[in-house]
Parts: C-alpha cells; structure tokens; sequence
C-alpha cells in the first residue's frame, strides 16, 4: 500500500479539515439519525421545558397558588381531586371515555378492567386511572404547543399542578404526534395469537373496521363496524366474541360496561361514542396546530402541514357515518350547545347520521389554539380554508352542499 502525502499548505489544510471532520463526527452522526420532521425542541425559540405560561393549567395553578381557587380531596374515594378539577377546568364528566390500552403512563394499572378515563373540553385533557398517584393534565400552550402537567393524588392544604419533563419520551412521534410533543390517540389492533400490533392514530379518515381498538364506547353506532368493546378481553368476558373481530352489535348499553369493570371507581357510568370521535378529531387538529407553530418558530416549510390541516379543518377525508350514532350520555347535547359569542352557524352543532358535524368548517377553527397562531400564519390557513369551502382547491372534494360550505364561508369573512 502507498500512503498519501500533500506538501506544504495543502498539507496542513488537510490536517485541520480531517481533524474538524474527527472531532465533529458524533454530533454530525447524531443529527443524521434525528428524523427530519422533528424539532431541536430544547433549544429556542421553543425552549420547551423552560416556563409554559400561556395556557389554562397554567392560569389555574397560578390561582392555586395564590388561594383564588381551591381543590377539594374526596376522602376515602379513588377519585381524589378528579370531580374538583374538572369542575376547576369546566371540563364536563359527560367526556369520559375509557380505554384500556397499555401504552399509557402507569400501564402496569390499566387492565379491561381497570382502563384510564380520559376527559377533556375545546383544549384541556386529564387523565385518570383509579390506585395511580397522580393525575394526568395536558393543554396547548401559545409559546409551545401541547405540554404536559400532573397533580398528585394526596390530599393537600395547598394542591399544585407540576410541570411534567418526562412527557416526551412518549408523546413525540413523528406518526402518532406529528413529530412534535403532542396528545397520543390511537387504536391498537390484535393479531392472533393475542399480540398487539403498534399503535396507529385513530382519526375521521380512518376506516371503521380499524377503529377504536383497546376502547369502550358505549350508545348507538349506526351501521359500523369497529373493534370496540371487545378487543384484548378474554372470551368469558364477550360471549361469542373473538379477540380482534368487530363487535357484532351496533349498540352497547351502559349495563353492559358495568358487566366488564366496576364503574363506580369513575365519576361517570358511560365511555360516551360520541365523545371519542370529538376527540379523535380535536386531537388531530391541535396536534397539527402545534406542527405549525413549530414549522414556523424553527423557520421550516409550513406548506405541507397547513394542507394538511385545512383538510382535517374542512373534514376533507372524513369517512361517512352509515346511520344513526348517539351517545349515551348527555355529552352530545351539552357540547352542541352554543357558547357566549358563538359564530352563526353553530360550528358545534352535531350531524351524526352521514358525518360528525353539521357544517363543514370546525370548531376548532374558533377555540384557543388556532387563534393563538400567529397573524400570517393564521391568515395563510384562512385562505386555504376560503379556497377549499369556495370549491376552487382541486385537491379538496367536499361532500357537503353550496348552503353549507356558504354559511362557513360567511365565519371565515369574519376573521380578521
């Protein structure tokens, strides 16, 4: 073998390059194996783990501290501080809906018979599982997206909601979050011989057949199908029912999730079906709301993520209801009722016969975080929005009728 040799200058510039190539090949190495569509979330502007202040849990602590608002323990009840801070968040116990999924935080407690309740309003979560020792919160934040919070289950002269750092081992993916911290929604399916597969997000575009693995749900279904109700329970606990088949009813009672588990360790009897197709498409959204900001805070291509939520916004890819849904609880009624200052049509208004909503602009379009977008931003949605309900994207095909996507257009002319 010949060695190579360079005189001179050359030489010595070589020497620096290779020993600058030498010295930097861990950290280059590292962020070739870093996913391209997630963000360097500790470094600024987002800087995530410093202080999260603009946000209810945030507002609600700051009250806790100074003695504005106060939590009350239900002794001798797993519940603890669960009925005084939803009632602190106005979060109504109609949301619950139950799963029994073991990717969660304190898996090790949630069985089909112990599952975890997850309640939520436009854009506060909380999480419980009877025996754990704290409660799990999480809300959008206008500096940094979705963060996270927990409130121990001890009773207390002076409860404190804590900042949870460990949140992202979990809740950045770049499928299951949109590659930033984000809320996990998803749906587990079973193959046989009883092994779980990976977590998929459970969305409106999905198909029914694959939806709602590892969840109760309790009402009326229409005409779908899914894998609710029975998936991952032992066949004494479904009589006729496989692991991983769909659910050969089209109803499920609340009398009958009371034969699974014992509900009166939940505030609420009902894992409302309603309810978790809100949620499923509240979290799709706010998800995609954080991409966002996060595109635009680290000056990345937005282009693609904002198509991506005009579409989830406008119900672009929605999969039809076939029949009547209805919930058992009273979650439907309450959320569809307008609020103070609500826009004209009611984008809260619920369809439930051949699609979730009445109208084919959503909610989500008016509450917080999307509001929280900055101007440009805001205003580039806007138009994509205008676009798409005008018929003049052709990447956009919606099913709904001129008068409505005309009623949506006149809210979008309200935007400033």
């Amino acid at each position: 073998m010949h060695s190579l040799s360079f005189p001179g200058a050359y030489g010595v510039l070589l020497r620096v390059i290779l020993g600058v190539i030498v010295a930097h090949a861990p950290q280059w190495a590292a962020a070739q194996s870093r996913p391209a569509d997630t963000f360097p979330i500790r470094q600024q502007p987002i800087d995530y783990f410093s202080d999260a202040t603009r946000n209810p849990l945030a507002e609600l602590d700051a009250r806790l501290a100074t003695g504005v608002v106060r939590l009350t323990y239900a002794e001798g009840s797993p519940l603890g501080y669960l009925p005084s801070l939803l009632d602190a968040l106005d979060i109504p116990v109609e949301s619950q809906v139950l799963t029994f999924s073991a990717a969660a935080r304190n898996a090790q407690l949630v069985t089909a018979k112990q599952p975890r309740a997850v309640y939520f309003n436009d854009d506060v979560y909380v999480g419980y599982v009877p025996g754990s020792p704290e409660l799990e919160l999480a809300t959008f934040d206008a500096d940094k997206g979705i963060v996270f919070f927990t409130l121990r289950q001890l009773a207390s002269d002076s409860p404190r909601l804590d900042r949870d750092e460990n949140c992202t081992q979990c809740h950045v993916h770049v499928r299951n979050t949109a590659g930033v911290p984000g809320l996990v929604l998803g749906t587990m399916l079973v193959e046989p011989p009883a092994k779980r597969s990976e977590l998929v997000p459970l969305t409106l575009s999905q198909p029914w057949s694959e939806r709602f693995g590892t969840w109760y749900l309790t009402g009326r279904f229409g005409g779908q199908r899914h894998r609710g109700n029975s998936l991952g329970l032992p066949p004494e606990a479904a009589p006729g029912v496989t692991e991983g088949s769909p659910v050969p009813e089209n109803q499920f009672t609340t009398g009958q999730l009371a034969a699974r588990f014992d509900v009166t360790r939940y505030p609420s009897p009902h894992s409302d079906g309603v309810a978790l197709l809100v949620l499923a498409h509240q979290v799709a959204v706010q998800n995609l709301t954080t991409r966002l900001l996060y595109e635009q805070a680290f000056r990345r291509e937005t282009q693609a993520t904002e198509e991506r939520l005009a579409r989830e916004l406008l119900f672009a890819d929605e999969q039809p209801l076939v029949g009547e849904w209805t919930g058992s609880s009273a979650f439907a009624q309450r959320y569809a009722t307008p609020r103070e200052k609500c826009p004209v049509p009611n984008l809260r208004e619920l369809d439930l016969h051949t699609r979730l909503y009445r109208w084919p602009l959503s909610p989500q379009f008016d509450a917080r975080p999307l509001q929280a977008l900055p101007t440009d931003l805001r205003a580039r949605l806007v138009r994509r929005l205008q676009l798409g309900l005008e018929g003049r994207d052709e990447s956009l095909t919606l099913p709904h009728p001129e008068p409505d996507r005309r009623a949506a257009r006149a809210i979008l002319g309200t935007v400033p």
